[in-house]
């Protein structure tokens, strides 16, 4: 058992989110065998642990602003006497005293070089992404190893100037086993679990959905599940009546299960991706899956040889629109696939344990 081991966990938010699944798990995990203290938000919901113990902070403290926090986390390092010191898709606090075994687990750094992901600031986008640029940098400085869940995003580490590729280990995101409950699928039901930043591609879907000329389509039910409080992208409430398009803002792990278990068609439109949880979650749950050909979505699909995908060129709504299409005209023959050995194959190359081992293996 590892004593003195200190983690930033305050990415675990309220609303649900693939950094918090992330972070959640890998707290599970290391629970199980560790006694761990981790800080979080005055507000993050917790896992009941009694190997771990939480230390909630004021709201004040957020795990974005790397000065105020400083002298806090400090004072809980050297009172705990900390020897590891892990941040959970937070960042570094560089002005903080840390321990030489001070670890940066990072899902990616699109905040950091993506121009737009900070578009709904206005004028002030271009400061954020700088702020979040030179957090990032410092981040990676501070870290004597830096782990990331896929190599597609391990390579996007070249853009920073403290990038080095032997502190960098990728380490892949794993899934949660569920009992699976015989729910009956809706009929035609396509479903989008993400949020609206231009990465997710969520745009993209929306327009192709709306331009789609196909008389099976126009029976066809879009739901969007997301943690995003306001509808996207400013269309009115008669486009989605008329595109038969349903949004479920911030819904609870067992809803978003049996939305998951309800649905026969996923659509995954990202333009890029530090991982895909909610591909993992799509081939679990048997769909039928629209995704675009990024690389990472490849990689999952070919690791686990999963044959009821249908790939659409990336950033490319004609070739969605096309794809939607075919993944209807092909329903009964992908229905007839069976994906058993894939979802043996889903547990054995993505699992929390595995994960798990191989991050202890390398904090040690």
């Amino acid at each position: 058992m590892i004593n003195k081991l200190l983690f930033d966990a305050r990415a675990i938010t309220p609303k649900p989110c693939g950094v918090r699944n992330v972070v959640e798990n890998y707290l599970a995990e290391f629970s199980n065998e560790q006694k761990i203290y981790a800080l979080i938000n005055h507000n993050s919901p917790v896992i009941d642990n009694k190997n771990i113990t939480y230390i909630r902070l004021h709201k004040s403290f957020s795990r974005f602003n790397i000065f105020f926090d400083a002298p806090l986390i400090s004072y809980f390092v050297i009172r705990y006497k900390i020897k590891i010191f892990i941040s959970l898709h937070s960042f570094i606090p560089i002005f903080s005293v840390l321990p030489k075994k001070t670890f940066f687990i990072c899902h990616d750094i699109f905040s950091a070089v993506d121009k737009t992901f900070f578009n709904k600031r206005g004028y002030l986008s271009s400061l954020a992404n700088l702020y979040m640029l030179m957090i990032t940098e410092l981040s990676f400085l501070r870290s004597a190893k830096i782990f990331t869940p896929s190599m597609a995003i391990s390579k996007t580490f070249k853009k920073l100037k403290f990038y080095k590729k032997n502190k960098v280990i990728v380490i892949n995101n794993g899934i949660r086993s569920k009992i699976f409950k015989k729910l009956s699928k809706l009929e035609n039901q396509f479903l989008y679990i993400g949020n609206y930043r231009r990465y997710k591609g969520c745009d993209l879907m929306l327009e192709a959905w709306n331009k789609s000329k196909s008389i099976k389509l126009e029976n066809a039910n879009l739901k969007i599940i997301t943690n995003e409080i306001l509808k996207p992208f400013n269309y009115s409430e008669g486009f989605f009546k008329k595109n038969r398009i349903d949004i479920k803002h911030r819904v609870n792990d067992e809803e978003l299960l049996k939305h998951r278990d309800n649905s026969q068609f996923f659509i995954i439109p990202s333009r890029e991706e530090g991982f895909g949880i909610p591909l993992l979650e799509a081939i679990q749950a048997k769909g039928i899956i629209i995704c675009s050909n990024i690389d990472i979505f490849k990689d999952i699909i070919n690791k686990v040889n999963y044959k009821k995908v249908i790939f659409f060129e990336n950033d490319n709504s004609l070739s969605l629109i096309e794809k939607l299409e075919e993944a209807l005209q092909k329903k009964n023959y992908f229905e007839s696939i069976n994906v058993e050995g894939s979802l043996l194959n889903l547990e054995k190359f993505y699992s929390w344990k595995s994960s798990y081992k191989i991050l202890l293996d390398q904090i040690l």
